[in-house]
């Protein structure tokens, strides 16, 4: 089974800048009336998003960080024919709601004018404590770069006798990952002088600190060894009577496990006394950002690529399905590198694409060897899947990247030329 995350920038059609917070109230209010349930922050009261329930399972559709990213969480399917079509129908609604409203969508890593900032973050819960906990960090650094950044990601079921091998290869593969679908290099009405793939820089940035983002310092061996790790990590905050309790006194998730309970406070600044419980590790597990994790649904989330051009947005699940059809061979092809070669290679590509290098080789044959594993595992399930991952090849023989693109569009006809490349308007859903 494969699932997708999908987010998207929404943008004035006319400028480029974010939509407005109208527009984005307006569209869940459609959503209503085209069979989809409204939801609910439980900390804000606020609408940030909606559900639906096809076949028997459930698709989200809500604000991300920024009110401004809208991002489709779909329910998984056994094919990614499947999934393309639940996507391509769980859009409909919303690109023809914000086509009619002035509003468009972009197959874009990144919101290409408006800049970051704490004005358009999304009033929920898990917004609330982010810039208290990571209080040490550059305050141009805080939560709110990602309210304009945009993701692809993908969810495969793994076995936990394959956990382990599932971390190493997606963490480990995230230099060719990133070389391939970077595509957040305009942004700020601006090309961005050093990186191809802005949005994986952001984290960095973010906590650059704590082995909490991007590829894990070591090579996660096995699920314990990941796990422990994410045990030593800072709590951030637990979730009882609907509400979130900060906590800061625990320099680990662990001493919080050891302690028989601890002070936190809630979002009005009120002490809570708090007692650890089994599903604060699952909530823990969220506030672990890497490459690729192990998610609360027991999934392996690839989380490394920006969102993808509008013809392309099923390329990153195809990926993802493909390797993990293929975990033992992709394991052999991490295993021939050194993991410090991997973590350099990883900011060589952010900056320079399909142009970088690891362990001082092409970062192309990296990716050529990724695809044709992937190639071979979608090709054994026998449902032409395989076909998906053309565009990851065309790039490959180009030496393009999605970033390579926008940088030529805005370049060359300026925004208007970004917004008409990779609007969804563009593609039929």
């Amino acid at each position: 089974m494969v699932a997708l995350e999908l987010k998207f920038p929404v943008v004035d059609r006319s400028t480029g800048e974010a939509a407005s917070r109208e527009v984005l109230q307006g569209l869940w209010r459609h959503l209503g009336t085209q069979g989809w349930q409204p939801l609910q922050d439980e900390h804000t009261g606020r609408t940030v998003g909606a559900s639906r329930t096809l076949g028997g399972r459930t698709d989200v559709l809500s604000s991300a960080t920024g009110y401004c990213v809208i991002e489709l969480s779909t329910a998984p399917e056994a094919t990614i024919g499947a999934l393309d079509r639940r996507v391509r129908a769980a859009l409909e609604p919303v690109v023809r709601h914000c086509g009619e409203h002035g509003a468009q969508l972009l197959g874009h890593g990144i919101h290409p004018v408006t800049a970051p900032s704490p004005d358009l973050l999304t009033a929920k819960q898990r917004n609330v404590f982010w810039d208290d906990v990571f209080e040490g960090c550059d305050p141009s650094a805080q939560v709110h770069l990602f309210t304009v950044t945009a993701a692809s990601q993908a969810h495969v079921d793994v076995g936990w006798e394959e956990a382990g091998d599932a971390l190493a290869v997606f963490n480990g593969l995230a230099p060719a990952q990133i070389a391939l679908t970077a595509n957040s290099a305009v942004w700020d009405n601006r090309v961005d002088e050093q990186f191809r793939n802005v949005h994986e820089s952001f984290w960095d940035r973010w906590s650059p600190d704590e082995d909490r983002v991007g590829m894990p310092a070591e090579n996660p061996a096995s699920l314990e060894v990941w796990l422990d790790s994410l045990l030593q990590l800072r709590p951030v905050y637990v979730e009882r009577d609907g509400g979130p309790i900060l906590i800061s006194s625990c320099d680990s998730f662990a001493e919080f496990c050891g302690c028989e309970s601890v002070i936190g406070r809630t979002a009005d600044g009120q002490p809570a006394t708090v007692q650890a419980k089994q599903e604060d590790l699952d909530l823990h597990m969220t506030f672990c950002w890497h490459n690729a994790r192990i998610s609360r649904y027991c999934t392996l989330e690839n989380r490394v690529n920006c969102q993808q051009p509008p013809e392309s947005l099923m390329a990153v699940g195809a990926l993802t399905l493909g390797l993990a059809e293929r975990l033992g061979q992709a394991r052999s092809l991490v295993g021939r590198y050194d993991w410090r070669d991997l973590r350099r290679g990883r900011v060589d590509a952010m900056r320079h694409g399909l142009e970088a290098c690891v362990a001082d080789r092409p970062i192309s044959d990296l990716c050529q060897a990724m695809l044709e594993i992937a190639t071979e595992g979608l090709q054994a399930r026998g449902h032409g899947e395989e076909a998906y991952l053309a565009p990851l090849w065309q790039r490959l023989r180009r030496r393009r990247s999605p970033a390579d693109q926008a940088i030529a569009c805005f370049q060359q006809d300026g925004i208007g030329g970004l917004l008409k490349r990779f609007s969804l308007e563009r593609y039929p859903v």
